[in-house]
Order: structure tokens, then C-alpha cells, then sequence
């Protein structure tokens, strides 16, 4: 299983973070009219907690298989590297440590209720996709870039630009503490909202994908301590490794307690599509931080005309992030794939006045000393509001 790059792009002291979202649409008729958009949500849900669960099924399957070829080069050539078969006792040790991070997460998983589950049939004999397998290899990742002491390097890239900007916009005293209104769309699993939330503002985290909103539920409302869990997760980058114990560095997580928040904090999460969500909140946010989120639409032109709206007058948006596009080569997909240029020139049209614009070079979940580095020279700007509208 080659590496395969993605950007996500779902406690103590009464500080729960609610993974509230992915509404029910039930017909009017009463709870035993299920709709079509019901059951096909909950099998794509089902779906997504099989690939969680059948991680070290797959994961053996793959090693076996780097197993026998290393059996089929010729005696002369195993014996120049005999630690070969220790190698792979190792990662099959790691695989089932991950596994077992999995286990726990899915046993406190409850985004749906077991008397809807039961209702749509699915088979857990059913093979995996490699998508799949993939984006729950992408989430170990994603766990050292927000959750470990590993990913302090890309926080400092991708989320200080955030907490500057606010701090100098939005000064947080004692009389204002939480009183500013932060959104967080495309929040992956927390981190960010988590931080602007520890710095004084109320910050609300949304995210759409199920392989973040799972595990994300799990670390803010389920974990008691620092260092609660281990995980090996780049056991699967074995291209371009520059020594052996690359495979098998372990990070533990979280490095900070998400319960760790002042007194009277305002932290939430929503589950569920960015534009629905949001849609009907006028004049809500002081701010908007969009971080490496706006190229997941499948227009451009529908994000940031809801940032527009529901921002209050005065309000700032800002973005940190490439322009990949994730729905630019998806076969039956709508995607607008606009350069940096005519994205601002949209939010100008829309009403922004864009006050400031550079690159910030950020990495994006980076495996350690490793010969693959992906690289981004990131747009960031800064787009207020105005106080009196223009339109």
C-alpha cells in the first residue's frame, strides 16, 4: 500500500464538545419512514466504521505480503539483511498496537443510534475499499500533525498565522473573554478550534468527513490524560524511508488534554456539510478560519458566499491553504477550479475588502526524515467585511 497524500479537507470541568450535525431527514410520516438519504447516509457511516475496524485485517494481509516476496529473492540476497524477518514481526506488532486505537475509538462511537443501524442491513464480511484503507492510513497521519508533539513544526506553520491574526484583531481581555464568535469549517480533528478556543474566543469546529468526526469525538470526549495512546503511524511509508526505524517511529497522543480549557469556555463542534450548516446564520461570526478547507467545495463560489453571510459586519475571514481541488479529477463530480487570483477576485465581488495577501510555506502531515516531503506555498489572506456594506 503505497503512500497516498490527503488534507481534510467528526470531559473534566463541563467542557463536552458536541458532535451534533449529519442530521436525520425522516419522512413526515413518523420514524418508520426512513428515507433513501437516511439509509444511504447511515451505510456510507457503516461503511466508514468497517474500514476503522478491519484495520489489522488488511494490514496483515499487506505485510504477508512483503513477507513473501522477501522469501522469493535468492538465499545470497536474504542473507545480506537477516534482520529482514524481525522487520516484520515488528510490523505486525505495530499494526495491532494501531488496531487496538481503533478498537477503543470505536467502542465509544454513537453518532448514530443502534435502532437506526439496525434498520439498514450491512455486511461486515464485506471487503474494504482501497479509498478507504487508504483515508484510515491518512488519519494516523493526521493524528501526529494535530494531536502530538511530533506535528508542533506544522502547527506552528498552519495554525500560529491563525491565533496572531485573531489575537491582533480581536484582543482578548477579561471582560471579553469567549465573547467573540469563531468558526472553524473543515476542522479535521480539532486542534485548531481547540487553540483558538484556549486563547479566549468561543470556537466552534465543523468538519463533514466521518474519518475525521469519529476520531476527532473520540480524543476531545474521550481521552483522560497525556500520552493516553500510542500509534505507529507511518508503518505503511515504506517508500522512502532513510533508516529502518523510520517505519516504527511511534508518537503519542494527545500532547495536550482537550479537557484543558479555562473556565467558561464556549468550544463546539458540528457535523455536517459546511454550506447546509451554515447557510442560515446571518451576521453570526466575528470571524472565519479557513484552513486548508476552501478547495474541498465543489464551487468555490458557494463558500465563500456563505462566509459572507454569515460573518457580522466588521468580521474577518481568514485562509491558509492551497488550491488542490478535491473534487478536480472525481469522475461525475462538479468542480471549479479557480486560481488564487480569481478567488479573490470573487471575494472582492462578494463585498470583502481582501487587507492582506502573501505565501506561507506549510507541510502537510510530513513523515519524519523522510525523502517524500509534500510541500505547500500556501495562500494566505485576510478579508474583512466592511462595518458598513458596500453591496
Amino acid at each position: 500500500m503505497a503512500e497516498q497524500h490527503h488534507h481534510s479537507h467528526d470531559h473534566s470541568q463541563g467542557h463536552h464538545h458536541d458532535h451534533g450535525g449529519h442530521e436525520n431527514h425522516h419522512g413526515d410520516e413518523g420514524d418508520d419512514d426512513m428515507t433513501d438519504f437516511d439509509r444511504e447516509e447511515i451505510s456510507h457511516y457503516q461503511g466508514i466504521i468497517h474500514a476503522f475496524a478491519s484495520y489489522n485485517i488488511y494490514t496483515q494481509v499487506w505485510i504477508s505480503r512483503l513477507e513473501r516476496n522477501w522469501s522469493k529473492l535468492p538465499e545470497r540476497h536474504q542473507k545480506m539483511l537477516p534482520q529482514m524477518p524481525e522487520r516484520i514481526t515488528r510490523m505486525r506488532q505495530a499494526s495491532k498496537l494501531n488496531h487496538l486505537f481503533w478498537q477503543r475509538m470505536l467502542k465509544y462511537e454513537n453518532m448514530f443510534q443502534q435502532q437506526d443501524l439496525d434498520r439498514v442491513p450491512f455486511s461486515n464480511t464485506q471487503s474494504v475499499s482501497d479509498p478507504n484503507i487508504e483515508k484510515v492510513q491518512s488519519t494516523l497521519r493526521q493524528f501526529v500533525r494535530e494531536w502530538s508533539a511530533l506535528g508542533a513544526p506544522e502547527r506552528e506553520q498552519s495554525y500560529k498565522p491563525f491565533m496572531d491574526e485573531l489575537q491582533k484583531r480581536f484582543p482578548i481581555n477579561d471582560e471579553n473573554k469567549f465573547k467573540y464568535r469563531v468558526l472553524c469549517p473543515g476542522s479535521g480533528l480539532g486542534r485548531l478550534p481547540f487553540e483558538i478556543c484556549r486563547l479566549g474566543y468561543a470556537c466552534q469546529g465543523n468538519e463533514f468527513s466521518y474519518f475525521m468526526l469519529i476520531p476527532s469525538n473520540f480524543i476531545l470526549n474521550r481521552t483522560s490524560r497525556v500520552g493516553e495512546h500510542v500509534l505507529f503511524p507511518f508503518l505503511h511509508n515504506t517508500c522512502n524511508a532513510v533508516s529502518e526505524d523510520d517505519i516504527f517511529t511511534s508518537v503519542e497522543i494527545p500532547d495536550v488534554l482537550p479537557s484543558d480549557l479555562p473556565p467558561g469556555a464556549d468550544f463546539s463542534y458540528a457535523a455536517g456539510d459546511f454550506v447546509e450548516i451554515y447557510s442560515g446564520q446571518p451576521d453570526h461570526w466575528d470571524a472565519v478560519c479557513t484552513c486548508f478547507f476552501i478547495d474541498t467545495a465543489n464551487s468555490i463560489f458557494d463558500y465563500i458566499e456563505t462566509i459572507w453571510n454569515i460573518l457580522k459586519p466588521g468580521g474577518v475571514w481568514i485562509n491558509l491553504g492551497p488550491l488542490l481541488y478535491h473534487y478536480a479529477d472525481m469522475p461525475g463530480e462538479m468542480s471549479i477550479e479557480l486560481s488564487l487570483d480569481q478567488v479573490l477576485d470573487v471575494a472582492r465581488k462578494m463585498g470583502f475588502i481582501i487587507e492582506e495577501t502573501k505565501r506561507i510555506s506549510t507541510a502537510y502531515t510530513k513523515t519524519p526524515d523522510g525523502m517524500l516531503v509534500y510541500q505547500y506555498n500556501c495562500a494566505w489572506f485576510v478579508a474583512v467585511k466592511p462595518a458598513e456594506r458596500s453591496r
